[in-house]
């Protein structure tokens, strides 16, 4: 924004033109106990018992697991779809 002030002359320099930004540490934790694990899986439907599988053994980011679960209900779709235009 003071940029833009700058190029349109309403400022006549940018204090914070050399300033950088501070580095953030973008690192999220969160465990749960190998009880609460089970009870997840035990309470899950059969198609996303994969998915905390993987997910509770290789951590990932929240977007990349609901890609990996999107793609599972689209084969899963698909199958269906196939089995069915088949009969």
């Amino acid at each position: 924004m003071l940029n833009t002030a700058f190029r349109y002359n309403k400022i006549e320099t940018n204090p914070v033109k050399d300033a950088s930004m501070p580095k953030l540490s973008n690192v999220r934790m969160l465990t749960i106990s190998h009880e609460d694990y089970l009870h997840l899986l035990e309470c899950s439907e059969e198609h996303i018992e994969p998915v905390l599988i993987m997910a509770y053994y290789e951590p990932m980011r929240k977007d990349e697991i609901n890609g990996i679960i999107q793609d599972i209900h689209n084969l899963v779709h698909l199958f269906n779809g196939y089995g069915e235009s088949r009969s």
